[in-house]
């Protein structure tokens, strides 16, 4: 159970970094990739195949996967929309790629091609930037609007009359 809690600090770090990111889902798959693939989601895996006939245990390890679960997810959901993207959109995105990476993970269990998860993770984040741009306009990161703000109050320079 401390693992989990502990899995949660270098998610805030990445997540923190989203508005100086050039791919906040890079981001955030990396950071999944880090949970996901670590020794500590493969304990969590065979406690949680004992504690589905034990309801003890289940009652015990629960309350933290699901705490630690939905602070993963409201961390990324804080980083996404700072970056821009729809609440809906980014719920949507966290899911799937968490059923992606999570999937992968038991994948490498007994394949162990982590190269071409990796690259099949790749064409995920491009497929799904690809959707999400098309679905609605983005709102510039708060860096971008602060940008866009001060080169509006800047006065525009004059430009001399043509002479023919």
């Amino acid at each position: 159970m401390f693992a989990y809690e502990q899995a949660v600090e270098p998610s805030r770090k990445i997540a923190a970094t989203i508005d100086t990111s050039t791919h906040p889902l890079r981001d955030f798959i990396e950071d999944s990739w880090q949970v996901y693939f670590d020794w500590t989601f493969t304990i969590a895996l065979e406690v949680l195949v004992i504690a589905r006939t034990d309801p003890a245990l289940m009652t015990r390890i629960e309350p933290v996967m699901r705490s630690t679960r939905e602070t993963m997810i409201e961390i990324w959901t804080q980083a996404f929309a700072r970056a821009g993207m729809a609440k809906a959109d980014s719920e949507a995105l966290i899911a799937l790629t968490l059923l992606i990476v999570r999937g992968m993970a038991m994948d490498d269990v007994w394949i162990k091609d982590k190269q071409r998860l990796k690259a099949l993770l790749s064409l995920w984040a491009e497929i799904a930037t690809a959707q999400i741009a098309t679905r609605r306009p983005v709102k510039p990161p708060a860096r971008q609007k602060a940008a866009l703000s001060q080169a509006k109050s800047q006065p525009k320079p004059r430009t001399k009359p043509r002479t023919k």
